[in-house]
């Protein structure tokens, strides 16, 4: 009997430890024995920066134990719960369910999609903030820029497409009234980078020495040069980082925009008669028309802007063949 007695104690307390213990939640909260659920989201759709709530059971108080995902993208966890996460889009999410993973566990997928949305807020990163041309260094709305034709000089509208950006944020500008190149630092500091304001010409040497007539396209390779058509000349100019401007060589068309694919350092030029490879020994016509704007994507493919079929073309890389990403051959405007 009294043998009984203490097995049926020890089995009491047993059973009062699995009930006390046997939870296995840790000190943020969750508990691994009980499932994690996701209820919904809101919102649905945004754009970078927007903050996504979701609500749910048994999440947990510690952000590191959280991971939220849209494919392989990660979403910032700010701040959690067990009931709740808020986390916010970073720049292209792209669309899909959101993946919500609570401490290694298996994760748990929203029914609901989300909808990612571009959006550009735009600013006056330097410059007059009342048009003023003119030519001044300085901090933001100090500096002053000369693309106004109507002062005497001959600087259509076309002109004024000379701009690139290095990998360190520094925009550089054609300056085309003042025929010189102004670089712009991510907090707005303008200085000139090569040329001197009003002298027209085209002259190798650094900084000031230099002399351009033409400036138009314009990009930066993978170490930060800037290459750059003086299209006036017919020429393919280079500025290196310390500023020393050299003439790369000749064209046998006019040169309007430029790209640099920067995995290689090729060159590619647009004109009224189609796109180039360029190089000093010669030029190698990859497509026909009239192209004006360039740009290359990672993989090396190229974007042409078509001003006779009104549309966006890609050159896929290697083999060169076209694809009209945008653009029904006619003009107009359609989203």
């Amino acid at each position: 009997m009294k043998q009984n007695i203490i097995q049926y104690l020890a089995l009491a307390l047993l059973i009062g430890s699995i009930s006390l213990f046997g939870s296995c939640k840790d000190d943020t909260g969750h508990d691994a024995d009980s499932p994690v659920v996701v209820n919904r989201f809101y919102p649905t759709s945004g754009s970078a920066g927007t903050e996504i709530l979701i609500t749910g059971r048994n999440f947990s108080e510690n952000p590191e134990d959280i991971s939220v995902t849209l494919g392989t993208i990660p979403l910032k966890v700010l701040n959690c719960n067990m009931n709740s996460i808020m986390a916010v889009v970073p720049p292209k999410l792209g669309d899909g369910v959101l993946t919500i993973t609570i401490a290694n566990r298996e994760p748990v997928r929203t029914i609901e999609s989300f909808t990612y949305s571009f959006s550009a807020v735009v600013t006056t990163l330097a410059g007059s903030p009342d048009g003023e041309p003119g030519y001044q260094d300085g901090n933001g709305d100090e500096a002053l820029f000369f693309f106004d034709g109507a002062k005497g000089d001959p600087a259509e509208d076309w002109r004024k497409g000379s701009v690139c950006v290095d990998d360190e944020g520094n925009v550089y500008v054609g300056d085309c009234v003042n025929y010189c190149v102004r670089k712009i630092t991510p907090n707005g500091t303008v200085t000139t980078f090569a040329g001197l304001a009003g002298n027209k010409g085209c002259i190798d040497g650094t900084g000031v020495q230099a002399r351009f007539n033409g400036l138009y396209g314009m990009d930066c390779d993978a170490e930060g040069n800037i290459f750059l058509t003086d299209v006036f000349e017919w020429k393919i100019r280079k500025i290196t980082l310390d500023g020393v401007v050299t003439t790369l060589g000749s064209t046998d068309f006019e040169p309007w925009m430029l790209a640099v694919d920067k995995r290689c350092g090729d060159i590619y030029v647009s004109s009224n008669s189609g796109i180039y490879k360029w190089t000093a020994e010669g030029s190698t016509q990859i497509a026909t028309g009239n192209f004006r704007g360039l740009v290359l994507d990672k993989e090396g493919n190229l974007y042409g802007t078509d001003q006779i079929q009104h549309a966006i073309v890609k050159f896929k890389a290697g083999t060169w063949e076209t694809e009209n990403v945008v653009g029904k051959g006619t003009s107009g405007y359609l989203s």
